[in-house]
Parts: structure tokens; C-alpha cells; sequence
């Protein structure tokens, strides 16, 4: 897949992550956030340009099955790009930014559960969306990921699962769910390797074992390494998953080293306090201490690393190859109590509030109306054009208060007429506005204002099943 330099979104799905962006901030270096709710998965967006899903060995099948859950409502096309070892892997889809009719080299196509026949392919939903393609002949698959449209246009997405399914071999078979904020996926039922670091056999100089699993640095290592010897399991393109948490950070940077038996491989360095996840792959391949693993501080790190981990990925792993170091590729997502979807971070809270009239947004959630003529009074923000959830309580002392999805106010979407909690399910077409209703004015206190978008699942499209306590703790 030929990558192009990163560059800013300018379509609307970057813009419609903008408010849940903000809440999804992580150290510089990819500070792993707590252990969410069991109802609680990650989205990762994948740009259209140098973001991708890299398996570490080619998935190798006859006549392929491919199934992919992905979000329908981006502009320009939506282009997925599977591909292989060489040109005749490829694999495309993609539908059409004016009338969102799907097109594949596939041989048969099945979307949301309904089989299209060549040339009657339906529409994409603007919802979460699941294709299922069949392929004729044999394919290498090593790279998945969304890149420019057909018409060279950049087409970031979604994509919440990936299903490859090789019609003879159930044990060639790998369900991603693609729903973890992690620099990796595993399919269903494949676990990490076990723990290769046990503790320093060899503490350089500078470097302080303080007796409880943590090492010191004090900024004067003259010896740079905690080394550790391991068997030779450590062969070919291996990739290891290392975490190790950095606190007391003063200056200097930290990283990992893996020396192989015919290669290295170096993770990123690192210069502030938290926890560190990241995927390190063979680099070089340099022999300079076979079977070993490390880590190496810089003449003047000063600080204290602990929590240290090394363990092999298995190679039917998805790697996510270019992610932001500040996390802001992954938005948090929770599961809607009825199972239809999911609904995104508040995003009314942080925004900046446009305010008219005898109104005023006396805290980040809340607002107060106190109007009773047809004077405008208002509050709103903008927001991203796509469906939503806007729900909050409300103290009604007269009058109503109607809600705008348009700009500028305009618009009545749905009103809000009695004292309680309300929510309503409705979609922006750039912004979120509350306001006194035309003829009754309003004197209105609305508390705990959300704003969510709303990712539901298209028509046919099957949930991803019950989430478990063993499901969750994937998490980290």
C-alpha cells in the first residue's frame, strides 16, 4: 500500500470527533487510560492516508471471506483497501460519495445481511454498516485499512469489526473486534505471549534495582541498560507488546530495546510521567546481544521505571500502524442501553456557547432562559452535522423551550414543555442550539446537558454480542 504524508482531515468525520477529541487527551508517548465500564469499547479512525491495520503474517486463503462492520456516514467515499504481498492481493470496496451505491472486485457482495446482485447494489446507511464479500482465487492479506477514493479524494472511516473467513480451514478463520484502545488487535480467542521480563539480570551503572520491581535513574548512567537475558524465541519479524510506567520524571528520556536473534528492535523514547503501551517490531538487523531485552535511559534520564512487560504478539495480530501518540485516533464509545449502538462522549460540555438574549450558560452544563416576549433568548453551540442524542433535566417555571439543530438558531427540532429528564434522539446539521419558544417565551433552568453523536447500527446489521467481565479486562 503506497502510504502518503500525514495531513490534516478537511472532511466531516474529523470534524465530527472534534468535541469527543478533547476528551480522550493522553500523555505525549501513549498514556493508557483506565480500565473502562464493561459497556464502554473504543472506535479507532482510520485517516485515509497513513493510518492502517498491518498483520504481522500474510492471512493466506483460497476464495476469502471478508466481513467488515464500518461507519457509513463519511464524505468523501468510504474506501476500504485490503492489501497483500503483491498486486494480485488486492482487494477494494468502496461506495460512491454522490449516491453511496457500493462497488467491489469481490465476486458476490452482501450488505447488512441482504444479498446485492452485480449492478442493483443499495445505498450505504449512514449508521454503522456490515459488508460481507467473497472473493475468487488465492489472496495474501497483510494490510487493511481505508486510503484516497477512486477519485483521489481522502476518505477517513470507522471500522468496529473485521471478519476473515477461509471456507475450509475454520482454524484459518480470525474475528478482529477492532474495539480496544490498544496499538494492536487480536482476533477472538488468541492471547499475548507469556511474560519475558522477570527483572534485570545485569543493572548498568547510574541505574538503581530498587528491590520491588521499579529501577531508578539518577541522570549519571554511564552504563545506559537494564538487560535481561531470554531464550531464543525471538526470531524473524518478531513484534512484542512493551508497557512499562515512568514516574518521578525529571529530564532526560527512557525506551525499550529487543535484541533478537538476528535483529533489533527499539521503541520510543519516552520523557514524562505514565503508562507506556506500544507495539515494537524488528528494525535493524544488527546482532549485538542476541536473546536479550532491555531498557535504555539517556545520560540524563532521571526518573524511575516499573511495571515493566515484554511479550510476543501472535502473528495473526493486527498492528495499527502511524496512531497518535496523544491518543486522539480512538474515541471512547459506550453501548446503548437498548443494543442498537452506541453513543460518543458529551460533547456539549468543553464547547465554546453562543449566547443571545436574556439567556446564560451559568455552568458547562446548564443554561437559564428567562424570556417571556418574542425577543430571542438562546444558547447553543456548533456541532457536528450527524445524528444525536441531546439529553438533560429540565426545570420548566413557564412557557417552553424549543431545540434548534440548525445554525443561527433557526428551526424547531423537538420542545421541551414540562419539568424532568428529557432526551431526544435527533440529527445536527451543524449545530445544538436551545431557546425560548416563539409566542409563549420560556423562564427555564436546563441542567445536565449531553450532547452525544449517535452510532447506530444499520438495519440487519447484528450487534457484537454481551459484554463479560473476561471481555472487558482485554482493555488497558
Amino acid at each position: 500500500m503506497a502510504l502518503l504524508p500525514r495531513r490534516k482531515w478537511t472532511n466531516k468525520l474529523a470534524w465530527s470527533v472534534w468535541a469527543q477529541r478533547r476528551n480522550n487527551k493522553r500523555r505525549a508517548g501513549g498514556v493508557t487510560p483506565p480500565v473502562p465500564p464493561l459497556n464502554e469499547r473504543y472506535f479507532t479512525i482510520l485517516d485515509g492516508q497513513s493510518k492502517f491495520w498491518r498483520r504481522d503474517t500474510p492471512w493466506a486463503c483460497v476464495d476469502p471471506v471478508v466481513e467488515i462492520t464500518f461507519l457509513g456516514n463519511t464524505i468523501p467515499d468510504v474506501y476500504m483497501l485490503f492489501d497483500g504481498v503483491a498486486s494480485s492481493d488486492r482487494m477494494f470496496l468502496y461506495s460512491e460519495a454522490s449516491d453511496g451505491i457500493l462497488k467491489t472486485n469481490a465476486e458476490t457482495i452482501q450488505l447488512n445481511g441482504v444479498d446485492i446482485p452485480k449492478g442493483t447494489q443499495p445505498a450505504v446507511e449512514k449508521e454503522l454498516n456490515t459488508v460481507s464479500v467473497v472473493f475468487s482465487g488465492s489472496f495474501r492479506l497483510q494490510v487493511v485499512g481505508t486510503r484516497f477514493s477512486k477519485d483521489g479524494l481522502f476518505a477517513p472511516t470507522i471500522v468496529t469489526s473485521i471478519k476473515l473467513v477461509d471456507p475450509s480451514d475454520p482454524d484459518n478463520t480470525f474475528v478482529y473486534p477492532m474495539d480496544k484502545n490498544l496499538p494492536y488487535e487480536l482476533p477472538v480467542g488468541e492471547v499475548l505471549g507469556s511474560e519475558l521480563w522477570s527483572g534485570s539480570d545485569s543493572v548498568g551503572a547510574g541505574w538503581i534495582d530498587n528491590g520491588d520491581g521499579s529501577y531508578s535513574s539518577d541522570g549519571t548512567t554511564t552504563d545506559s541498560f537494564l538487560m535481561q537475558s531470554i531464550p531464543a524465541v525471538l526470531t524473524g519479524n518478531y513484534v512484542l507488546e512493551v508497557s512499562f510506567v515512568v514516574s518521578d520524571y525529571s529530564s532526560g528520556g527512557v525506551r525499550s530495546v529487543i535484541y533478537g536473534v538476528d535483529g533489533v528492535a527499539v521503541g520510543t523514547t519516552v520523557s514524562s510521567d505514565g503508562l507506556f503501551t506500544e507495539s515494537v517490531s524488528r528494525s535493524s538487523n544488527t546482532i549485538f546481544a542476541p536473546n536479550k531485552i532491555a531498557m535504555q535511559a539517556d545520560p540524563t534520564f532521571i526518573g524511575k521505571v516499573s511495571d515493566i512487560s515484554f511479550r510476543v504478539l501472535p502473528d495473526s495480530a493486527l498492528i495499527f500502524e502511524n496512531g497518535e501518540v496523544d491518543g486522539s485516533d480512538r474515541i471512547p464509545v459506550r453501548e446503548k442501553s437498548d443494543n442498537t449502538g452506541f453513543l460518543g462522549q458529551d460533547g456539549w460540555g468543553e464547547s465554546i456557547k453562543s449566547v443571545s438574549g436574556q439567556a446564560a450558560a451559568p455552568t458547562a452544563n446548564s443554561i437559564a432562559i428567562n424570556e417571556t416576549t418574542n425577543n430571542l433568548a438562546a444558547v447553543g453551540i456548533s456541532f457536528p452535522a450527524m445524528p444525536v442524542t441531546i439529553s438533560g433535566v429540565a426545570d420548566i417555571t413557564s412557557g417552553q423551550v424549543d431545540i434548534s439543530v440548525i445554525p443561527g438558531f433557526s428551526g424547531v427540532a423537538a420542545s421541551i414543555n414540562q419539568s424532568g429528564e428529557f432526551s431526544f434522539d435527533l440529527v445536527s446539521q451543524g449545530a445544538v442550539n436551545f431557546k425560548r419558544a416563539f409566542g409563549s417565551g420560556a423562564v427555564a433552568l436546563i441542567t445536565d446537558i449531553k450532547v452525544q453523536v449517535r452510532y447506530d447500527y444499520a438495519e440487519g446489521v447484528e450487534p457484537a454480542g454481551d459484554y463479560s467481565d473476561a471481555y472487558s479486562s482485554a482493555y488497558s
